[in-house]
């Protein structure tokens, strides 16, 4: 459990004074939470590991207790090689910066073709000038989605098409999976096991992440049909 931390969590703002941007809320928020896992998990968790690696490097004697140490090495380091990836991910993601269209191409395509997945991007009108947020919150949107399709579908192609007008951004991911029923995803258990939990947990995480930007997701599938996957949000009002 995270301690708490000196900071009051209070609104930035107070009632009568200017509103910031859901963007912007979203991006705070999450700069406060990683500044918080950083306090009061990484710096212990480091701080353990090596406190344990002193006293491996003093009492170099073999046995059971050795044994253990190094369970607790292991765990501890996976804890903070996780939470480290976590915090990572909370804060604005580098490839943004080379705008959604380029990081795809450049970052994700290759990997699905590592995976047998041959990938293509097609946009129209999708503007160049989103702010870093928020195309960071799309990137790992589509990238979670593609990672569905890498795992679960059994898929050999997948199409991802942009679409901007003057009012919303709209994101198509289509493969020629194998498909699911939609109802299996909902009412899946959490602590069901296999591949539907995973894919059920990575939609999970795309709805979370249209959410921060005030888009929502649509999926059209069928068993044997593929996945067809909308992520739609506002267009930023920043961005003519």
């Amino acid at each position: 459990m995270l301690k708490s931390t000196s900071r009051p969590r209070v609104p930035k703002r107070q009632r009568g004074e200017s509103s910031t941007a859901p963007g912007e809320v979203a991006n705070e928020f999450r700069d406060e939470l990683a500044r918080d896992l950083h306090d009061s998990v990484v710096q212990p968790l480091s701080s353990l590991i090596v406190g344990i690696e002193a006293w491996q490097t003093e009492w170099s004697s073999t046995g059971q207790t050795e044994a253990h140490v190094a369970a607790w090495l292991e765990l501890a380091q996976e804890a903070l090689n996780s939470l480290r990836d976590t915090l990572h991910g909370m804060r604005t993601h580098p490839h943004a910066e080379l705008g959604l269209i380029e990081a795809l191409r450049h970052y994700v395509a290759p990997q699905m073709r590592s995976g047998g997945v041959r990938m293509t991007v097609d946009s129209s009108n999708w503007p160049s000038d989103l702010p870093l947020d928020f195309t960071s919150t799309l990137y790992l949107a589509v990238r979670e989605a593609l990672t569905n399709v890498k795992k679960h579908a059994r898929a050999s192609e997948v199409a991802i098409v942009l679409r901007g007008t003057n009012e919303r951004l709209a994101i198509t991911i289509v493969d020629n999976g194998v498909g699911f029923a939609p109802e299996q995803i909902e009412t899946l258990p959490t602590n069901a096991l296999g591949a539907v939990r995973g894919a059920r947990n990575g939609l999970r995480a795309i709805r979370e992440r249209a959410q921060l930007i005030g888009g929502h997701v649509r999926i059209e599938t069928m068993p044997g049909s593929g996945v067809r996957m909308r992520i739609s949000a506002p267009r930023p009002a920043s961005v003519l």
